[in-house]
């Protein structure tokens, strides 16, 4: 029986490495550089803080598990909507086509589920499926589920935001959940103590579908 198993990740690596060159299965470490993992991928964060030739520097295919997470410094970060000043949001409802644009830039994609202690973390990060943050949150982009315990930070969200504390995105378009609710463009409703978009601010539920 084991001979077998061995045997069958021998196989699913071979298939891996003949449709890319990196390309890892069943399981992987992260960070990891020009590496498409599909299966399990597990380290302390997702980003390699490494400048390299390709788009994308990390693609997770399958589930993703960081037991630290950048999100658990969002905090201190600039950006951070705990700061006076967010440049995001300087910008109009009438420019955020051009900033939605600069979020469609990625290096690390999830494909699956990502799970992180801390929170999944970078304006480059981009995941489709199910984030799971343990504190914060901040993506360029997400499709499918989003949720965290305080700071849910997002470019753009298609699908559902919850945060704790705050959802804070350019453009949201689906469903907001947290005590404060933030974004400049807005298809869908938002549930919390205070809610604003681009066409209002109104507390308990407020909402804008064209």
């Amino acid at each position: 029986m084991k001979q077998l198993l061995f045997v069958f990740l021998i196989i699913l690596n071979i298939q891996a490495f003949g449709q890319l060159e990196r390309s890892k299965s069943v399981f992987w470490f992260i960070p990891s550089v020009d590496t498409q993992i599909n299966g399990i991928a597990s380290g302390l964060v997702i980003n390699s803080m490494k400048d390299t030739d390709s788009l994308i520097t990390t693609e997770i295919n399958g589930l993703s598990v960081e037991l630290i997470g950048v999100g658990l410094f969002l905090p201190l970060a600039p950006s951070s909507p705990i700061y006076d000043i967010d440049r995001n949001f300087v910008y109009t409802s009438e420019t955020v086509d051009s900033i939605i644009e600069s979020y469609n830039y990625v290096k690390y994609k999830v494909n699956g589920v990502s799970c992180s202690a801390g929170g999944i973390a970078g304006q480059d990060v981009h995941v489709n499926g199910i984030n799971l943050s343990g504190i914060n949150t901040l993506t360029g982009k997400t499709n499918g589920l989003s949720a965290c315990i305080l700071l849910n930070i997002n470019g753009v969200v298609n699908g559902v935001s919850i945060g704790g504390l705050m959802n804070h995105t350019i453009q949201s378009k689906g469903l907001q959940i947290g005590i404060f609710n933030k974004t400049l463009n807005l298809k869908g409703i938002q549930i919390g103590l205070w809610n604003r978009n681009e066409k209002r601010g109104f507390p308990i539920v407020n909402w804008d579908f064209e």
